[in-house]
C-alpha cells in the first residue's frame, strides 16, 4: 500500500466485472472508480510521471487481457503520451 498516507500512488480496482486503474495524489482522499481497491503502488509526486506509470499499468493489464473499464486512457493519452499502435 502506500507509503504514507498522504503520498501519490497508483491504484487498480475491482468491481466483479471490470478492473480500473487509475492514479492519485493523495492516497487518503480515496480512488476514482467503483469496486475494492485490489493493489497500490507508491507515485511520484510529479503529476506527468504519475501519467505515464498509470498510462503503462493500463497498457500491461490490457496486454494481460483484463477487462478495464478505463481504457480511454489508451485512446485518448493526455499529457502528450504517445503509445504504439499495439497498445491501443
Amino acid at each position: 500500500m502506500a507509503r504514507y498516507p498522504y503520498d501519490p500512488e497508483i491504484y487498480i480496482n475491482y468491481d466483479g466485472e471490470c478492473y480500473y486503474v487509475g492514479q492519485s495524489k493523495h492516497s487518503s482522499r480515496g480512488s476514482h472508480g467503483t469496486g475494492d481497491l485490489i493493489a497500490s503502488f507508491p507515485a511520484p509526486d510529479d503529476r506527468f510521471e504519475r501519467r505515464i506509470i498509470e498510462t503503462e499499468m493500463i497498457q500491461f493489464c490490457k496486454a494481460a487481457g483484463l477487462h478495464l473499464s478505463n481504457i480511454q486512457q489508451l485512446e485518448q493519452p493526455v499529457m502528450g503520451i504517445e503509445l504504439d499502435e499495439e497498445y491501443r
